[in-house]
């Protein structure tokens, strides 16, 4: 017999995808089930941007938590347990608590018709007003105006690097983009981002609009990358962080801008970052043979992830390929195929609606002069990939999709 909690998750994957996206449905959700979004004595902080949000929640959370903070996060997707979204105080929520929320918000979830995604936040924003945090730090889905997470009345708002992404739903220049990911900033709110150009323009004008507070993020210098962590001088001040990557030096000072205006003390934001946790990105998940996961999944995510793994890991490696249809996945194929210069290419796809049918993706490989294997399975695929790497001694990347780094890791 199915447990509660399996069938709590059943009835989230079989929730459809909504046809528009609305922020009045979430508002109206959180209405009718008398959901707080704004707790007097919890701090929100909420992150969008096109890459790099994920780690900068993780950077955030884990400097807080040195600094003796009670913090929350919200993030998503997961990538093997669906509570890795809601964690409170290092620990993952309980499957006995998530059943609970999922019960109590379900029937207006019904009524409203309301997505997976605006579900699952509500179910966090009930968590969270429970447990009352100091802080919640909050990752946007898809954009930030109309993303479900936009009824929290957020004091701080980070918005990372922007580049083109989604332009179906949020459109087709840095401009448009910077716009709808600019709508999360609130009044009176204090914003943190490393962007310039047309991007930051569009910040500007909105900071101004809500009376906001606008910090410009210090660029990163001597940036060195390892498999031991990533140092970088910021300022006249040397830091490190746990994660890896070039790119992870300006994620790690939009955490830190944040953190100093806080009052938060070097010391502290220090051992944040030397601590922080994200999986799925540049993550090396077998030693013998070398297999490393990122969840890259658009050109931007991909030109950051070649440069950082060439210089970690060498080039030539066997790559593990699959992607969702919607993204910009030819762009994302010759990138890999230019920077890395793959051994081999073993293309894939995750078990997801969205996903490009695995033999589509392998033809485009084949076009850029790869050689190519298809294999549907994610694991299956993994698995010849490391049979592949024994015989060749070259290290394996699986890449193109966070949903399948989680089959992945699965």
């Amino acid at each position: 017999m199915a447990s509660n909690y399996s069938r709590a998750i059943s009835f989230l994957e079989a929730l459809p995808t909504p046809k528009s996206w609305r922020l009045k449905r979430m508002q109206n959700l959180v209405k009718q089930a008398r959901i707080e979004t704004g707790y007097s004595c919890t701090q929100f902080i909420h992150v969008t941007g096109s890459n790099g949000k994920g780690s900068v929640c993780a950077m955030l959370y884990s400097i807080l938590r040195q600094a003796g903070f009670s913090v929350g996060v919200y993030t998503s997707p997961h990538l093997a347990d669906w509570r890795e979204r809601f964690l409170l105080d290092g620990k993952l929520i309980s499957e006995k608590e998530f059943t609970r929320l999922l019960q109590k918000i379900k029937p207006y979830g019904l009524k409203s018709k309301a997505s997976q995604f605006e579900i699952l936040t509500a179910m966090a924003l009930e968590w969270f007003a429970g447990k009352k945090p100091d802080f919640v730090v909050c990752e946007v889905g898809l954009g930030g105006r109309l993303d479900a997470t936009n009824v929290v009345n957020a004091k701080y708002a980070a918005i990372t690097s922007i580049s083109l992404e989604h332009t179906r739903e949020l459109g087709k220049t840095i401009g448009k983009i910077a716009w709808e990911k600019s709508k999360i900033i609130k009044p009176n709110a204090i914003v943190v981002t490393p962007n310039g150009g047309a991007a930051l323009k569009v910040i500007e004008k909105e900071c101004k609009a809500q009376n906001a507070s606008l910090i410009r993020a210090l660029k990163p210098n001597h940036i060195v990358c390892t498999q031991k962590g990533t140092t970088f001088i910021l300022g006249s001040k040397k830091y490190k962080t746990s994660l890896l990557g070039f790119h992870q030096a300006e994620n790690a000072a939009n955490a830190i801008a944040i953190a100093k205006h806080m009052g938060i003390s070097d010391n502290h934001i220090k051992r944040g970052l030397l601590n922080a946790k994200w999986p799925g990105r540049l993550q090396v998940f077998a030693r013998k043979p070398l297999v490393v996961l990122d969840g890259a999944h658009n050109p931007a995510g991909i030109k950051v992830l070649v440069k950082s793994f060439a210089e970690l890991f060498g080039t030539r490696p066997i790559l593990v390929v699959g992607v969702l249809a919607d993204k910009e996945w030819k762009k994302m194929a010759r990138t890999l195929v230019s920077r890395l210069k793959p051994s081999l290419v073993i293309a894939t796809e995750p078990d997801f609606e969205r996903k490009l049918n695995a033999e589509t993706l392998a033809k485009e490989f084949a076009t850029l002069k790869a050689k190519v294997a298809v294999e549907r399975n994610v694991k299956s695929a993994v698995q010849l990939a490391m049979e592949k790497s024994l015989e060749t001694k070259k290290p394996v990347l699986v890449t193109g999709s966070l949903y399948v780094v989680g089959e992945a890791l699965a």
